[in-house]
């Protein structure tokens, strides 16, 4: 007898399906928490319930938490971060995940996002460990506003009798947006919007009651929050969750921990697959088996044909089947997805003429040589309950195959950004959210193509940063995945000078000349574009969100503030034992003098 579809839960909020999942199936395995150099932890639906109950009473009763109050979440993927999450909302608050500081080097742009953060969404408690807490020390200045809250006060004290009762139109969750083209701003998403996206992703989906899901992504985003985190609990399958940073350190423990697990569901950006395509070494894949692996979620980022080709190729004799990719499009406004592809269809992908799509930006379909075509990867088609209509700059609606903005309505489109009526005006209009993004839609499939406000146009012609970027990063020398293009204004030329800013780990200052023409050679050869400016910087240089995407919009800025400066031969040689354990030495002394 072949498997069965979960029954999905008619919970009309979150903290309703977490009880019905304590209630019905206490002792079945809720997540189970992985690490190579910790004992493995799992929580059982009770587990999860008890935490989130202890965890409320303290905050209600020892911290004062009120009714609909915003509480910041400062944790890494661990336990505590699942009973503070569960604790907030069984006590009548407002999480708000906040991505831990893990760079030394960014602290003082860390800084700058918690502190809008905390002003925009007015929170006064903060959750965190005291490891953290000691990172956090620059608001010690403000400590008469901001109350930490430690995990290890949490531990043990008066638990809540019962969840305080929530609806379907109270605020579940603020989601701070990406901040890729914009200040962060957070996205208020009701019950009612996650439970309606979770279901409508599921019924797409077609999940059976064999299903599990392996997860890295990190917590404070929508694909790793909402998608995994969430949407297991409600279909009630078991998740295994580790760090981000660990799939950083060796990516190799993500497929290790879906072919252990027997996964059937695991989710990741495209530069994942890019970097498992071709960072792996073949001893690390000894014996190796994803023919578990039936939907191989992709999304948060563009997605290049070139890169899911090379994970397919690279990793068939490992048992990954082709039509487990599945490529999808979302976006924190509408909770998380908007599109997914038919599962079992795999990647799909639409060639089309490269001077029309620039001139005319209309998608007309080619069999020309490489230099001649865009290709763009579908994303799949509207999941359930959910429309996508692509509009002109007058918000007209375009017909197929004609390039224009994309306009999502579902009931899944957020209430607004918190305390932000002008912001909320400006995207949602007439019932339909503005994305933002440009695409296409051709045979009710959905082509995403940038983002409006990093278009460049150049001589009455639209140019793609992440075209050029792909172009880019192929020379020999380049950091993948760590170059920014875009347009500054030309008075002269009357149009806009293509500049490119991309990292290199070279050392030797003779080959940067060498690189820089590679790099006007190969793009005016595939994109047919004289760049005016490269500009080669050192690694860590370029500005991204905390998912990873590149901010071109900052990047731009800060290149016209001239702040983004040229690699010099005096940073290749400070890449010495002694830079790392100067490092090593602000991080010791951050710790001893602990939380603020």
């Amino acid at each position: 007898m072949g498997a069965l579809r979960p029954p999905a839960l008619q919970a009309p909020t979150l903290v309703e399906a977490l009880v019905d999942r304590a209630r019905s199936m206490p002792d079945r395995p809720a997540v189970t928490f992985l690490s190579r150099t910790r004992p493995q932890a799992t929580l059982s639906y009770r587990d999860l319930y008890e935490g989130g109950l202890r965890y409320a009473g303290l905050l209600r009763h020892r911290w004062g938490l009120q009714d609909g109050e915003p509480v910041v979440l400062v944790l890494p993927t661990d336990v505590a971060f699942f009973w503070a999450f569960w604790g907030i909302l069984l006590g009548r608050g407002i999480p708000v995940p906040v991505y831990p500081p893990v760079r030394l080097h960014r602290l003082q742009d860390y800084g700058v996002y918690v502190r809008h953060v905390l002003e925009d969404c007015q929170a006064r408690l903060i959750v965190t460990d005291r490891t953290l807490a000691a990172f956090l020390r620059f608001l010690r200045a403000e400590s008469a506003r901001y109350t930490f809250v430690t995990v290890e006060d949490l531990r043990s004290g008066p638990a809540l009798a019962r969840p305080l009762e929530v609806g379907p139109d109270d605020t579940a969750l603020l989601q701070y947006t990406s901040g890729s083209t914009a200040a962060p701003r957070g996205v208020q998403l009701y019950h009612r919007h996650l439970v309606a996206n979770i279901l409508a992703m599921g019924h797409h989906v077609g999940l059976l009651d064999t299903d599990a899901a392996v997860s890295w992504l990190p917590l404070y985003h929508d694909m790793g929050l909402i998608g995994m985190v969430l949407g297991t609990l409600f279909w009630g399958l078991p998740l295994y969750v580790f760090s981000p940073l660990e799939f950083v350190r060796r990516p190799v423990y993500w497929l290790r921990a879906i072919a252990r697990y027997r996964a059937t569901i695991s989710a990741a950006p495209n530069f994942a697959y890019g970097v498992c395509a071709t960072k792996l070494r073949d001893f690390e894949l000894e014996d190796l088996d994803l023919t578990s692996w039936r939907i191989a979620l992709c999304g948060a980022e563009p997605i290049l044909a070139s890169t899911i080709e090379a994970f397919i190729q690279r990793f068939r004799p490992y048992g990954f089947r082709p039509e487990a990719f599945t490529a999808a499009y979302g976006l924190a406004e509408n909770t998380l997805a908007v599109t997914m592809a038919p599962i079992g269809e795999g990647l799909r992908v639409d060639r089309v003429d490269r001077s029309i799509f620039e001139a005319e930006r209309r998608a007309v379909p080619t069999d020309a040589s490489d230099t001649a075509v865009m290709t763009w990867v579908a994303c799949g088609v509207p999941i359930p309950e959910t429309d996508v209509c692509i509009v002109d700059e007058a918000g007209r609606p375009l017909p197929e195959r004609h390039e224009g903005t994309i306009l999502v309505r579902s009931p899944s489109v957020m209430a607004g950004y918190y305390r932000n009526p002008q912001a909320t005006a400006e995207v949602l209009r007439d019932g339909w959210l503005d994305t933002g993004d440009l695409g296409y839609m051709a045979d009710g499939y959905l082509y995403v193509t940038g983002r409006r406000k990093e278009l460049i146009i150049r001589g009455g012609r639209n140019y793609y940063p992440q075209d050029i970027e792909q172009v880019v990063q192929n020379v020999e020398g380049i950091r993948r995945g760590n170059v920014c293009v875009f347009g500054v204004p030309d008075e002269r030329e009357g149009t806009e000078r293509i500049v490119v800013i991309a990292e290199t780990r070279v050392r030797d200052p003779d080959r940067w000349a060498r690189i820089e023409a590679e790099v006007r050679e190969r793009v005016l050869r595939e994109v047919g574009l004289p760049v005016s400016e490269i500009r080669l910087v050192p690694p860590g240089t370029l500005p991204k969100t905390t998912s990873g995407k590149l901010q071109r919009v900052q990047c731009r800025q800060a290149y016209l503030a001239g702040e983004v400066r040229p690699i010099r031969p005096e940073d290749v040689r400070r890449r010495s034992p002694l830079r790392w354990l100067q490092a090593a030495g602000r991080l010791l002394r951050l710790l001893r003098r602990g939380p603020s």
